[in-house]
């Protein structure tokens, strides 16, 4: 019986100890082009797009979805910052670590009020793709 209740409390203070606590998500810095300091508004959402320089789906999603006129027009009016992240850039490496990212592209769209994750979608996806999420989801 003894041994029994050392191991529950043991657990319990290993639980306690070792918890996982919540940790709020990297806030964009000035490297990013978002300051706390500065006099631009916030955007309501935060679009990352989680790549790497190397990756051809990536480069291929930023030349042909991210660049568009349309999806570009589309983040504006929806108040959304789109920010492209790169893995082998140092500055950026906490985003990846803090949405355990093991794929690329990843694109994570936050509520800037509340920093609540809203969706994330691993690998490339399509312009059409995009332009449903912003115009559906983002209100």
């Amino acid at each position: 019986m003894k041994t029994w209740l050392y191991i529950f409390l043991s657990l319990i203070i290993l639980n306690n100890g070792c918890a996982n606590k919540e940790i709020d998500p990297p806030q964009p810095s000035d490297s990013l082009g978002i300051s706390k300091t500065s006099s631009k508004k916030y955007s309501k959402y935060i679009v990352y797009h989680l790549g790497a320089h190397w990756c051809g789906p990536c480069q291929q999603m930023i030349k042909l979805v991210w660049q568009d006129k349309e999806v570009i027009r589309e983040l504006e009016k929806h108040d959304a910052k789109l920010l492209i992240l790169d893995a082998d850039k140092q500055e950026h490496k906490k985003y990846f670590k803090y949405y355990k990212i093991r794929s690329y592209p990843t694109i994570v769209i936050l509520n800037r009020g509340d920093l609540k994750t809203a969706i994330i979608r691993n690998g490339y996806v399509s312009k059409s793709w995009v332009l449903s999420v912003i115009r559906k989801k983002l209100l």
